[in-house]
């Protein structure tokens, strides 16, 4: 079975965490979790991978299938397990988001829908024959994400080769395009042509390269004279594309919950909850929703987004949930009388989470010293950072986006520890 995971987390009783482990296990057998020929299947990447935050995805779905078990959900359960081992992704997470819904809703009846069920996903039940109809949809990433993080990908790469030949041991990148359709080979003779020259912004175009040869100059440690350090970061503003796809998901969604959630005049709520990736705003995305209410979703009480962030923090157990509610003041409530909007999510739901931090405030994220805001663009970051001690204390190191660190004796050249990136993104959750 998967050991504890090392090093963490306050929440996380090691007894519950083995019980959501051999839920997974039960479920899924050992026999399939333990098999590599199909490791394209997320969830056996998760079962296979030994970081802390592979082990907090696990446990949250372990939890979620044992609550589901206790309360009898097991056409919903055999759903899962059968979406999974066909390893479709899009099903997968889809069906994953449904159980952490599920799992974080308190204090009322709920109930999952059942496996193959049209519009609507999880039923909330209130003492006075009123139930809330919620629909849970997944923002996935885009075609043009995905087209980005290859260009990325193989710009990191060309850095990485690159850098090791120049005179200077420490190279920053940070490259904006306004132009998402540049050609890779335009941007690899943008970062040669910076490279090595005073530090600096740099443009060319549609494409600006902001060169420093400092990545970061609050490390504990000096940098490695004989091994090159780099750090190259793409942001793209994403603009219009996702408003518009966030428009489009609940479009879809309300079409299918408004016609088959059997809504009942004055004793029926409708109700959307949304993953969002790392990169879309939850402000943005609210105000949104709520300039849409404007003339549309009639029948539409609220929406909550929600982002499942990963975080380099044993005593937030490595996760913080941001989440955030638009209210339709076209919808009238009928807790209220009938005749009142709603404007109180907590009068509405009961929310409990069962690990991390959480909060309702969006918190800006900035990459290593650079004022640049995760929330509006496609940004990808990679690095990695070679440094030496002298000292045989080891100086605590905070891991980063995208950046390895590195650290070896100043005079044997002995490897002394290595801090793995921090994702920006859990994997299914």
């Amino acid at each position: 079975m998967r050991s504890y995971p090392e090093g963490s987390t306050k929440d996380i009783d090691k007894k519950e965490f083995e019980a959501s482990i051999n839920c997974i296990e039960r479920h899924l057998g050992k026999v399939w979790l333990e098999k590599k020929l199909t490791l394209n299947n997320p969830i056996k990447k998760l079962w296979h991978s030994t970081d802390v935050y592979s082990s907090v995805e696990l446990y949250l779905i372990g939890k979620a299938i044992s609550k589901a078990e206790k309360n009898n959900q097991e056409d919903w359960i055999e759903d899962l397990v059968s979406k999974i081992k066909n390893a479709k992704k899009i099903n997968i997470v889809g069906l994953l988001y449904e159980g952490l819904v599920y799992l974080i809703l308190n204090g009322k009846e709920q109930q999952l829908a059942p496996a193959g069920n049209e519009g609507y996903d999880v039923t909330y039940s209130y003492s006075n024959d009123i139930n809330m109809y919620i629909s849970c949809k997944k923002l996935m990433l885009s075609q043009e994400h995905d087209k980005l993080e290859k260009t990325f990908s193989s710009l990191s790469s060309f850095i990485s080769n690159n850098v090791s030949n120049n005179t200077s041991n420490s190279h920053r990148y940070v490259v904006s395009l306004k132009n998402k359709n540049i050609k890779l080979s335009h941007l690899k003779h943008c970062l040669s042509l910076v490279t090595d020259k005073p530090e600096g912004t740099y443009n060319f175009g549609s494409v600006s390269v902001r060169y420093s040869n400092v990545i970061d100059d609050t490390l504990p440690y000096s940098y490695d004279k004989f091994r090159a350090s780099y750090q190259i970061i793409l942001n793209v503003p994403h603009k219009n594309e996702e408003r518009k796809r966030i428009n489009n998901l609940i479009g879809s969604a309300y079409r299918n919950l408004k016609k088959h959630s059997k809504a009942e005049k004055g004793k029926s709520i409708n109700a959307i909850f949304i993953s969002l990736p790392d990169h879309v705003s939850l402000q943005l995305a609210k105000g949104w929703a709520r300039n849409s209410f404007k003339s549309n979703y009639s029948q539409l009480s609220l929406i909550v987004f929600t982002k499942f962030l990963p975080v380099n923090s044993p005593d937030a157990d490595f996760l913080t949930t941001q989440y955030d509610v638009a209210f339709n003041d076209n919808c009238v409530n009928p807790l209220s009388g009938n005749d009142v909007p709603i404007k109180d999510w907590k009068r509405l739901l009961e929310i409990e989470f069962p690990l991390g931090m959480h909060s309702t405030k969006e918190s800006k994220v900035v990459f290593t010293n650079l004022n640049l805001d995760v929330n509006q663009s496609y940004l990808f970051q990679k690095g990695e950072v070679n440094l030496v001690s002298n000292n045989i204390l080891l100086m605590e190191l905070e891991a980063k986006e995208g950046i390895k660190f590195i650290v070896r004796d100043e005079e044997s050249q002995k490897m002394l520890k290595i801090v793995e990136p921090l994702p920006m993104q859990f994997n299914v959750i």
